[in-house]
């Protein structure tokens, strides 16, 4: 869930090779929810002290009890709601009969992990946006696919900034721009014309996001023309550079001095 934004994405649904030259982030685009708890686990390890002997003792399943717990403890959290955030599911029919795609499924789950008290007052509470940094154990080569792909042409800008701050400037401008644009989440009561309200607010939303996602799309085609032509001129420029120093170094060979000493010297003696 920490690779699909929320969402449980299975091995078939929404993957294509096409889809994946827009990711900036190639490299977890193959991730999927079968490797997704392998991934997790080894990150839940690295936060724990101690010899790598003992940290391996832990199973993956008992690295998540304590969470698990806290939720199924909490006074305002449903099984569903659990289910939600832990992706495991309740083991009866009606789990056919809920769309996990839906990112208000788990939202009430992950605000209580955050510490938050009065779930249903603080549905409207501003949500923080996810930073880059959270990628967590795979962040180092993360950091150089993303530098590789979409910052070489800004290198004039940043100069000798190290990739840990330039990520950390960027996800600030990230959370800046979404902040201006981002609209309040409604409260959603049992009522239909609240539901009414709720469902068109959400679809106006994700209509938002969608447009949005074209529009980085269409500018990351755009920057890979430009690097690719950037790189065309390169070789050019490289090739030109090389026909130039061999010119150069036959002029400089002492046979090719020596007849051109001759040269002049039989000009002079026919003078």
């Amino acid at each position: 869930m920490l690779f699909h934004g929320g969402e449980r994405v299975d091995e078939n649904r929404r993957r294509n090779k096409t889809r994946k030259s827009q990711c900036c982030l190639p490299s977890i685009f193959n991730t999927v929810e079968s490797s997704s708890s392998r991934k997790l686990t080894a990150a839940i390890r690295s936060t724990i002290s101690g010899p790598p002997d003992v940290k391996n003792r832990y199973s993956a399943k008992s690295l998540r009890y304590g969470a698990i717990t806290e939720l199924a403890l909490h006074r305002e959290l449903s099984v569903f709601a659990g289910c939600a955030r832990s992706g495991n599911s309740t083991g009866s029919t009606v789990d056919d009969y809920i769309d996990d795609n839906n990112p208000a499924y788990g939202l009430q789950a992950g605000m209580a992990r955050c510490g938050y008290q009065d779930l249903a007052s603080n549905l409207k509470a501003k949500i923080e946006v996810p930073r880059l940094e959270a990628l967590g154990v795979e962040v180092a080569a993360s950091v150089d696919e993303l530098l590789t792909r979409e910052a070489q042409i800004f290198d004039h800008r940043y100069g000798d900034t190290s990739p840990e701050a330039l990520l950390g400037e960027w996800s600030k401008l990230i959370a800046s721009d979404l902040a201006s644009r981002r609209m309040p989440i409604p409260v959603i009561n049992s009522d239909s014309v609240s539901l009414a309200a709720g469902l068109n607010q959400a679809l106006s939303m994700l209509t938002g996001l969608t447009n949005q996602m074209q529009s980085l799309a269409q500018h990351n085609e755009n920057l890979e023309k430009k690097i690719a032509t950037q790189s065309s001129e390169l070789a050019s420029l490289r090739e030109d550079s090389r026909k130039s120093a061999i010119k150069l170094s036959v002029l400089k060979t002492p046979q090719h001095s020596g007849r051109k000493r001759a040269k002049r010297s039989s000009e002079t003696t026919d003078d």
